[in-house]
C-alpha cells in the first residue's frame, strides 16, 4: 500500500518535475548495472507503489550484481548495506566533482560471501563502514575520504589523492596500493598495512602520513634511496623513503619533511638536524637542508635537498637529486613579513618522482628554477606533482630537459585556480591538469609541450585581454613554425609528431575518466575564439573506454557561436583502449564540438570497431563515436 508520504512524493514529481526523494523509512534496493542515483527505474523499494529515489530517512541495499551508481548531489541515508561480492562503484559525474554520502549512526556495512571490490570515486563517506572482513579491496579515489573498520585482509587502494581516515582506535589492513596522488593516510591512532604496491596513475604515486603513525609490515617493496645510516645512528646519509611524505604540522597535507622506515616497518621523520646545511662538500648519499641564504658555486649531486626560510640562489648551476626529494623544509620558504623567499637561478635535476608540496599560503613562485630529469624515456611517466595551498610554484620553469608528466596543483573549487603558460620549448614534457584552468601568461605565446592530459579547462585569454596563444604538442616542422609565426593557426591546439593529447585522469581501473574543456565562445571584441584542434601525422589522441562506459574526451561544445566554427582536423592516430568488460554497441563520445566546419575523415578501422563521424548528440554537439566490437585496438585517421 502506498503511504501518504509516498503519494506526496509522487505528486511532487508529477507536478513540479523534481525527484521524489522519500522521507519515510523505505528500503531501496539497487537493481544492478550502470545508472544514476536519481533514476527511479534503477531502484526497487519495500514501500509498495512508491515512486522516487532514496533520500534522508531511507536505507539502501546494493546486491551482488556489479553496480556503477552516479550521484548528482550529496545524499543522507539512515542505512547503507553493500554486498562484498562483485564490484560496486559510487561516483560523481567526473573527477572535478565531490559529493558526500552521509550515513547516520555509522550504519554503513558490508555483507555477503566476499571477494569483491568497493569503490568511492570522489565520494566522501560520512560515517564508519563496518564488516569489511570479506571485502577484497576498498578503493578511495580523488577527493574521496572513507572511515573503514579494521580488516587485516582487505586491500586499500588510494588513487589520485584519496584519503583513508581513522579514529581513536588502531587500524590494520591488508596491502596498501598507491596509484597516483599524492594520497593521504590521516586522522587515526595508527595504521598498519601488510605490504606496499606502487602503480602508475595521475600525479606521483605517494602518500602523506603522520610520523610514527604508519607501519608497513613487509617493507621489502618500500623504496629506500641513500646511505646506510639509521635514526638510531643518525647522520646526513639516512636513506629516504620516497613513496611517503610527512604531513605538515597539524595539517593533513602539504608534506615538508623527509622520512625513512625503521627495521619494524614504521615510517618516521628524518630530523633536519641530522642533515648537512650546505651543498658545499655534500655527496650523492647526503641529505642537505639549506636554512640560511646561500649561492651555489658549482654543480652539486646529493641524495635529497630541503630549503628553509631564507631561500637559495643556485648560481646558474645544476643540483642533481638522486632520491627526487627537492622541496621546502620544516620552515618552508616563508617568514612573516618576508613572503618572497625563493629557490632561483638554476636547474633541479630529479632522478626519481617528486611531490612539490607547499606548506604556506603563497602568492609567489617558491621554485623559480628549471626542471630536468635522468633515466626517463616514456614521457607519460609521472615525475612531478604540485600540491600547493595557493597559487605559485614553478610555472616559470621551461622544462626543456624534462621528460615525463608534471601535474598542476589540484583545485577543489571548480576551476578557480589558474596555471599560466609562458613561451616554452619542452617537447617531451606532458602537462597534466587537475581541475584547473590553463591560460596564457602574456600575449603572443607559443608553448611547445610533449602533451596535455588530465581534467581541466583551456582558456586562450589572459586577464580578459586578447592573446595569440598556440599550444603545440610534440615536434614542430619549419612549415608549422611559419604557420604559428604568421598566425595562420592562431589560438589553436596542434598535436604534432610524437605529441600526445590524453584527456581524463587515470582511475582505479587504469582507464581515463574526465574531460578537457576547450570553449570557443567570443565574449567580447578583444577576446579570442578557439580556432582549431589539429592532429598531424605522428600525433596521438589517447583515450580509454572504461568498464562503466565513461571515457576521457575533448569537449568543445560548451558554447555555440553563430558564424564562428571550430575546425577539428584528425590526421594522426586515435588510440582507444578499454579497461575491463563493456557493453556491446554502446556509443562513447571521444571528441565533442558544435555543428560547423569540420574536416578530415577516417581512413581505416581495424578489428571490428564501428566508427561514426559527425554524430549529432542530444545537446546539439557533434562527436566522433566508437562503438565497441573489439577493444584495445588502434584506429588510423587521416
Amino acid at each position: 500500500m502506498t503511504t501518504v508520504r509516498a503519494l506526496i512524493a509522487i505528486l511532487a514529481a508529477i507536478v513540479f518535475g523534481v525527484p521524489a526523494a522519500m522521507a519515510d523509512a523505505a528500503t531501496y534496493t539497487w537493481k544492478g548495472g550502470v545508472g544514476s542515483w536519481n533514476d527511479s527505474t534503477m531502484w526497487a523499494t519495500t514501500d509498495a507503489g512508491a515512486a522516487g529515489v532514496p533520500g534522508e530517512g531511507s536505507s539502501v541495499v546494493v546486491g551482488d550484481a556489479d553496480s556503477f551508481i552516479e550521484l548528482s548531489e550529496s545524499v543522507t541515508l539512515d542505512g547503507l548495506t553493500v554486498s562484498s561480492v562483485g564490484k560496486h562503484v559510487f561516483r560523481t559525474p567526473g573527477p572535478s566533482k565531490n559529493y558526500t554520502l552521509k550515513v547516520n549512526n555509522n550504519n554503513a556495512k558490508l555483507a555477503g560471501a566476499g571477494g569483491g571490490t568497493l569503490v568511492f570515486d570522489n565520494i566522501t563517506v560520512d560515517g564508519k563502514i563496518t564488516d569489511l572482513a570479506n571485502l577484497k579491496q576498498l578503493a578511495i579515489v580523488g577527493s574521496a575520504m572513507v572511515f573503514p573498520a579494521n580488516s587485516e585482509t582487505t586491500e586499500i587502494l588510494l588513487v589520485n589523492g584519496g584519503c583513508i581516515s581513522g579514529s581513536s582506535e588502531d587500524k590494520m589492513f591488508g596491502k596498501l596500493i598507491l596509484q597516483g596522488g599524492p594520497n593521504l593516510i590521516s586522522k587515526g591512532n595508527s595504521f598498519s598495512f601488510a605490504s606496499l604496491e606502487i602503480r602508475r596513475g595521475s600525479g606521483v604515486s605517494a602518500a602523506y602520513v603522520k610520523s610514527d603513525k604508519v607501519t608497513i609490515r613487509d617493507r621489502s617493496t618500500v623504496e629506500m634511496v641513500g646511505g646506510t645510516q639509521t635514526l638510531d645512528n643518525p647522520g646526513p646519509q639516512i636513506p629516504v623513503c620516497t613513496q611517503f611524505l610527512i604531513a605538515y604540522g597539524d595539517e593533513t597535507r602539504y608534506g615538508h619533511s623527509l622520512c625513512t622506515i625503521n627495521a619494524n616497518g614504521v615510517i618516521r621523520k628524518i630530523p633536519e638536524s641530522t642533515m648537512l646545511d650546505s651543498f658545499e662538500g655534500a655527496g650523492e648519499l647526503d641529505n642537505v637542508c639549506v636554512t640560511n641564504g646561500a649561492t651555489l658555486s658549482a654543480n652539486a649531486t646529493v641524495n635529497a635537498a630541503l630549503f628553509g626560510a631564507m631561500g637559495c640562489n643556485l648560481g646558474g648551476y645544476t643540483v642533481t637529486v638522486k632520491s627526487g626529494q627537492f622541496r621546502c623544509g620544516e620552515k618552508g620558504l616563508w617568514v612573516e613579513g618576508y613572503g618572497d623567499r625563493q629557490v632561483t637561478n638554476g636547474v633541479a635535476c630529479l632522478c626519481k618522482p617528486n611531490v612539490l608540496a607547499d606548506t604556506i599560503n603563497n602568492a609567489t613562485v617558491r621554485f623559480d628554477v628549471d626542471f630536468k630529469n635522468e633515466g626517463v624515456d616514456d614521457m607519460l611517466t609521472p615525475m612531478i606533482s604540485y600540491d600547493a595551498m595557493n597559487t605559485g610554484w614553478a610555472y616559470k620553469a621551461n622544462y626543456e630537459g624534462f621528460t615525463g608528466v608534471f601535474s598542476t596543483p589540484k583545485s577543489d573549487t571548480s576551476m578557480t585556480r589558474y596555471y599560466y603558460l609562458q613561451s616554452s620549448t619542452a617537447p617531451k614534457a606532458v602537462l597534466e591538469l587537475r581541475n584547473i584552468t590553463l591560460a596564457a601568461q602574456v600575449g603572443s605565446v607559443k608553448s611547445n609541450l610533449g602533451g596535455i592530459a588530465g581534467d581541466g579547462y583551456i582558456n586562450f585569454s589572459w586577464n580578459g585581454n586578447k592573446t595569440h596563444c598556440n599550444i603545440w604538442l610534440g615536434e614542430m616542422s619549419e612549415e608549422d613554425e611559419a604557420c604559428v609565426a604568421d598566425k595562420t593557426v592562431d589560438c589553436s591546439i596542434m598535436v604534432g609528431n610524437k605529441g600526445v593529447f590524453a584527456p581524463g585522469l587515470v582511475g582505479y581501473d587504469g582507464g581515463r575518466r574526465g574531460l578537457i574543456r576547450v570553449p570557443y565562445n567570443e565574449t567580447a571584441a578583444d577576446t579570442p575564439v578557439m580556432r582549431a584542434f589539429l592532429m598531424q601525422e605522428g600525433g596521438t589522441f589517447m583515450t580509454s573506454i572504461n568498464s562503466d562506459g565513461t571515457c576521457g574526451c575533448l569537449d568543445a561544445s560548451e558554447t555555440k557561436v553563430e558564424g564562428k566554427y571550430l575546425s577539428v582536423s584528425l590526421a594522426g592516430t586515435l588510440s582507444v583502449t578499454a579497461a575491463g568488460k563493456i557493453a556491446f554497441g554502446a556509443p562513447y563520445p571521444i571528441i565533442k564540438y558544435h555543428e560547423g566546419k569540420r574536416t578530415g575523415k577516417f581512413a581505416s578501422v581495424t578489428k571490428g570497431f564501428r566508427v561514426q563521424y559527425d554524430v549529432r548528440q542530444d545537446d546539439g554537439s557533434y562527436a566522433v563515436v566508437v562503438s565497441r566490437k573489439n577493444v584495445g585496438t588502434v584506429i588510423k585517421l587521416r
